[in-house]
């Protein structure tokens, strides 16, 4: 009987301490090794339905794409600006976006402008290679080219040219008066998003400029190798 009431007894604790551990473990706010896991891992996983499969995921593809999905063109590039839910534009890859009659915009009596941009620091593309100035001057070359189809569209048929003093300064300078050139934004999607030198300089350097884009093969490499501009700045991922 002592026996009995001796087992009962550990039975009744086991049974306790296995109702009070997890009540613990909740007011201790320390979760268990299997739930971070499974936390870090749902945190990892971004799942998004669209209406359509986009032939291209590039915010200034170099062919036409028939269908334009704003969602997937800001998840996967990165201009020097956006605009944020107040219509409000704001600096993104920039530090910070030109300011009229400043050393960052200025207007020459002739009509013509010149815009200055610096980057923030430690931007890098998707596979970890840095972004660099260099990638919107390779960019302006490409959108610039007339058989890619983008040359005519704006702001691209405003620009003049496109420098990197350095590294981290984009400076473009401008054709003509242009009053979008303090943001470079249309309807959410960057009008001049980078492009990756380091993937595409080859692609675009073979490429056969016929006049005729749709029957030159390395046109459409080069249109499907989207950029995917995937930064961060001081240790933190920007958000696309």
């Amino acid at each position: 009987m002592h026996s009995t009431g001796t087992r009962l007894s550990i039975l009744f604790t086991v049974f306790v301490f296995a109702l009070w551990a997890p009540a613990a473990q909740a007011w201790t706010g320390m979760p268990s090794q299997a739930n971070r896991v499974a936390v870090a891992q749902s945190e990892r996983t971004l799942a998004i339905a669209v209406r359509a499969e986009p032939n291209s995921i590039a915010a200034k593809p170099t062919r036409s794409t028939f269908i334009g999905l704003k969602t997937s063109a800001g998840l996967f590039n990165a201009g020097l600006d956006l605009v944020d839910n107040n219509n409000a534009g704001r600096p993104y890859l920039a530090e910070q976006l030109p300011q009229l009659n400043t050393d960052t915009w200025q207007v020459f009596p002739d009509g013509r402008m010149e815009t200055r941009y610096q980057l923030k620091p430690n931007l890098t593309w998707h596979d970890g290679a840095r972004l660099t100035a260099d990638d919107f001057v390779f960019a302006w070359q490409v959108y610039a080219t007339p058989e890619l189809g983008t040359a005519a569209s704006g702001p691209i048929n405003a620009m003049a040219e496109v420098l990197a003093p350095d590294d981290r300064t984009v400076v473009i300078r401008w054709s003509r008066a242009y009053p979008y050139a303090g943001v470079l934004q249309f309807g959410n999607v960057p009008e001049f998003p980078a492009l990756p030198r380091h993937i595409l300089n080859e692609l675009y350097r073979q490429a056969q400029w016929d006049g005729t884009p749709s029957r030159t093969p390395p046109i459409g490499r080069l249109s499907s190798s989207a950029p995917v501009c995937i930064g961060s700045t001081a240790g933190r991922r920007v958000p696309r």
